[in-house]
């Protein structure tokens, strides 16, 4: 199980006249470089634009002339503490004339961070094991109101089509239904602090 963002967002934060401009993408490592180079064009007068992207196996960060650790990185811990993968958050910063000092950097950028991922709201991955299988529109009727969270893909023709998390397929009564096959599929939730927005 794992999270994903929900949907692109941004964020704005204003600390002692900097700007720090956050921005959230879905992504895959091979996607990171396009992605940048676009908002390194139209950010092109900003002071610094930094990152963190992670997935299951990679991760990667830049803190782009900022002070060492202060800026790409509390992203990515950010990103690990969430347990959000397949994610590129960015921060473009405006310099407002004032060094607000290593502490107060880091909490900038992780603050504008969160809150550009608050935006964006997250959904849970999982991979569930599923059987596909066809069962009358009177069966269906009783399979669905017995478990209507663990019904997906459902298709109306002949007979009902759908999978059913393999997990319950022992409930059901054997006449009930026709096995066609069985194979893995993801499943994705919307969290539930962002199911209102």
């Amino acid at each position: 199980m794992y999270k994903v963002i929900n949907k692109e967002s941004n964020y704005k934060l204003n600390i002692q006249n900097s700007i720090f401009l956050g921005f959230s993408f879905k992504a895959e490592l091979t996607s990171i470089d396009t992605i940048i180079n676009k908002i390194k064009k139209e950010y092109s007068d900003a002071t610094h634009i930094v990152y963190a992207f992670l997935d299951n196996s990679n991760y990667k960060y830049t803190d782009d002339q900022e002070p060492s650790k202060s800026a790409g990185f509390q992203l990515l811990n950010l990103l690990k503490q969430k347990q959000i993968y397949n994610s590129l958050l960015v921060v473009v910063r405006y310099f407002g004339g004032k060094k607000l000092g290593k502490s107060n950097l880091s909490k900038a950028y992780y603050e504008c961070g969160l809150q550009t991922l608050y935006l964006s709201g997250t959904n849970t991955n999982e991979i569930i094991n599923v059987s596909y299988i066809s069962t009358t529109y009177t069966d269906f009727n009783k399979i669905s109101h017995r478990f209507p969270d663990k019904i997906y893909e459902i298709k109306y023709e002949e007979k009902v089509y759908f999978l059913l998390n393999t997990e319950y397929l022992n409930y059901l009564e054997p006449n009930s239904y026709t096995l066609i096959e069985q194979k893995e599929y993801l499943n994705s939730t919307l969290d539930e602090a962002h199911k209102n927005k």
